[in-house]
């Protein structure tokens, strides 16, 4: 919605500025240049905008540059888990190099998207392990896993999860780069973003 009134502001600016440049001018090939002229520039910024607004990779990348240890820093991720009552932000994921992966204390709901993820009575976390390759999910350049395992505690129940749809983590633009976990809350998805500490 705001690049949408964005977009009509820019739309609005092109064509005051070109009825001005007629009324200036007294000549209508040149308004007619004037319209189109700033009208570009509205279209140029609109794209930029666009771009910079796109929080994720969309590039191929090497898998030695998303491996590593990541954690819960960002502060938007920590205010959604707070509110969503996960008060524990120790978790980790790593990638190794030998394409095995691990986790540790991951919200229950990075997970598990259900009834139940929205319930706080029934906030927990997963550990988990995993293989890992890199591969495009919908143009996003995305972590996928296989040979997924989940344990889960802390959520009145234990055990052992192979889930049915695995999730995926999204590579988000950084330097270094993150990695996300796509939650869904209150009818609408939010990422909950590990981070690197910088290189």
């Amino acid at each position: 919605m705001v690049l949408l009134f964005f977009d009509l502001v820019l739309l609005f600016v092109a064509v005051v500025a070109a009825g001005i440049t007629a009324f200036a001018t007294r000549s209508f090939s040149r308004s007619i240049g004037a319209f189109f002229g700033v009208l570009l520039v509205g279209i140029l910024g609109y794209a930029w905008i666009c771009f910079r607004s796109d929080p994720y990779v969309r590039d191929p990348i090497a898998l030695e540059s998303v491996t590593g240890t990541y954690t819960i820093t960002d502060s938007d991720s920590q205010e959604l888990l707070k509110q969503l009552g996960y008060l524990d932000f120790s978790g980790t994921i790593t990638l190794n190099s030998d394409g095995t992966f691990s986790g540790s204390r991951i919200p229950f709901l990075c997970i598990n998207w259900g009834p139940d993820a929205q319930n706080k009575s029934k906030v927990g976390y997963w550990d988990l392990s995993a293989k890992w390759n890199l591969a495009q999910d919908g143009g996003i350049t995305a972590v996928e896993f296989s040979n997924f395992v989940a344990m889960m505690s802390g959520a009145h129940e234990t055990g052992e999860w192979h889930p049915e749809f695995l999730p995926r983590l999204r590579a988000t633009r950084g330097h270094p780069t993150g990695l996300a976990f796509s939650v869904f809350t209150s009818g609408d998805f939010y990422d909950v973003v590990f981070s690197r500490p910088g290189k």
